[in-house]
């Protein structure tokens, strides 16, 4: 059974529910992620090998099911992404760069908005080696590591694909807990949950500035770090997250929780409302079997329950169907039967972005990009432009062009000096700043 746009149903149900609670603001417009996990096609490879092919089928499949929505990691335990230099991180590849963004693009011609998940409990997963935990352990527990993340490899990221609209969330962590004193599990070293939240606190507040707006969560392992009721500890409200970083900035947008059927009902998202766990911010369970989540309970029943009792989000686990969690032919169900009936609530809003894969949106076209040796930047609007920066991916500043105060609509600029690569340029208005990017052969 496939999805079909039902316009006058949708404008119906539309008024029904346009007042909905406890849902993802995405693009101007309130939804319920209902979609699922990838989460990866090449575990902790995806973004140094990107696999365009079957990327698109996953987007394919998961939208033609009725989901709007698609959690997928990028680093997982830092293997492959991103550079590190003698156990510090101290790059991040175009390769990567492009990766991300190719998937983006294809993820919003699907109809499909992602959860970029950075980093996963793997990354102190003893199996993998002394070389990966180490140097993984040292960005967790050293704050000089940890900026060097921060710097080298998430800021070129974010300022990479920016606003991108099919952009959902970036998501620190995958289950952190494993890897922590409080909670871990084998086969995982450990580092104390205080470290944990600083890590989350840090990024957050570094994502939160770098692109205005964007949202921000954590992929918590169970009810048992994500909630205060009873004996239970939210690690990740904002006073516990600032306490542990001192960024003020450092918080979650929404919260999500992941679960599986091991905790029984005691812990379970599909036998109390979300405002049983007495949250103050919207709750997303991020992962659950798309085969049915408990024992009576389908994945119709567990897409149902989600939307009717206060959660913002389903995503279930996963499309790749590899550990007996089910596929998305399983989850199908329960998405299709959201779209279907309450499709205010899950087709995502179009949102217009430029064609020209080196533009991140309608106020600013670079032409010709990439570029030789000049190029002209085109302005949407007549703007009075007193600076122009030009920034490797790295971050750092490499020219400056300073302008008079006469309003424009065209500026023309000279690159011959510039090395080939892809660098950032942000355009100083007397009422914005625009960013976009640029290649320069």
């Amino acid at each position: 059974m496939k999805r079909t746009y039902l316009l006058l149903l949708a404008i119906t149900l539309f008024a029904l529910h346009s007042g909905a609670q406890n849902r993802i603001s995405h693009n101007g417009q309130n939804i319920f992620l209902s979609g699922m996990n990838l989460a990866w096609i090449d575990f902790a490879n995806d973004l140094t090998n990107f696999n365009e092919g079957t990327f698109t089928l996953a987007m394919s499949q998961i939208s033609e099911a009725g989901g709007n929505s698609v959690r997928w990691w990028l680093h997982v335990n830092g293997a492959h992404s991103p550079t590190f230099t003698n156990n510090m991180v101290s790059g991040i590849t175009n390769t990567e760069l492009e990766s991300l963004e190719q998937a983006l693009d294809i993820a919003q011609e699907h109809n499909i908005g992602l959860v970029l998940c950075l980093w996963s409990f793997d990354m102190l997963r003893s199996s993998y080696g002394e070389t990966i935990t180490s140097r993984n352990k040292l960005m967790l527990e050293n704050e000089a590591y940890l900026n060097a993340y921060i710097n080298e490899a998430l800021i070129p990221l974010l300022d990479y694909v920016y606003d991108h609209p099919a952009i959902i969330s970036w998501e620190v962590f995958n289950e952190p807990e494993g890897m922590s004193n409080e909670f871990g599990w084998s086969d995982i070293q450990h580092v104390s949950m205080a470290n944990i939240q600083r890590f989350v606190n840090r990024v957050a507040g570094t994502i939160h500035r770098r692109v205005p707006g964007v949202k921000v969560s954590n992929g918590c392992w169970s009810f048992y770090a994500g909630t205060d009721i009873g004996s239970y500890r939210n690690y990740y409200s904002d006073e516990e997250l600032i306490d542990a970083g001192g960024d003020e900035d450092g918080t979650l947008d929404f919260y999500m929780v992941h679960y599986y059927d091991w905790g029984g009902t005691e812990i379970s998202p599909f036998h109390h409302p979300a405002s049983y766990w007495e949250l103050d911010k919207p709750l997303v369970i991020g992962e659950f079997s798309a085969n049915g989540p408990y024992e009576g309970i389908d994945s119709e029943e567990a897409y149902r329950y989600l939307y009717d009792n206060g959660y913002a989000g389903a995503l279930s686990w996963t499309w790749t169907n590899h550990d007996g969690n089910g596929g998305v032919d399983d989850a199908e169900p329960g998405m299709i039967y959201l779209f279907n009936n309450y499709p205010a609530d899950i087709i995502l809003p179009v949102e217009e972005y430029f064609t020209d894969p080196y533009c991140f949106g309608s106020q600013l076209v670079i032409y010709p990009n990439p570029v030789e040796n000049y190029c002209l930047l085109q302005l949407a609007k007549q703007s009075t432009v007193s600076a122009v920066s030009v920034y490797n991916i790295n971050g750092m500043k490499v020219k400056d062009f300073h302008f008079s105060t006469i309003p424009v609509t065209q500026i023309e600029l000279n690159l011959q000096s510039l090395h080939s690569g892809i660098y950032i340029i942000t355009v100083n208005t007397s009422n914005s700043l625009i960013t976009s990017k640029l290649i320069k052969e």
